[in-house]
């Protein structure tokens, strides 16, 4: 269920197609993921799973995959 929620997220975000969002994905990578894209991932997340995502936390938060073990952990 996070992968789908969070497949949808990334890719409306960024403006892809939600085949294109998987492992791999990450901010370093993708030329769409850029820092006000970056934010808007950040809002959709704290809104959708209804959390309080630390600032410090932003930089943590720059790939698909490192997005997904941390929701793991918090929800």
């Amino acid at each position: 269920m996070i992968d789908k929620d969070l497949i949808k997220i990334i890719s409306e975000s960024l403006n892809l197609k939600n085949n294109q969002i998987n492992d791999k994905i990450e901010m370093q990578n993708t030329k769409e993921w850029d820092s006000l894209n970056h934010v808007k991932i950040i809002i959709a997340l704290s809104k959708k799973f209804n959390l309080k995502i630390q600032t410090s936390d932003y930089d943590k938060l720059t790939s698909f995959k490192s997005i997904k073990i941390f929701l793991n952990k918090k929800i």
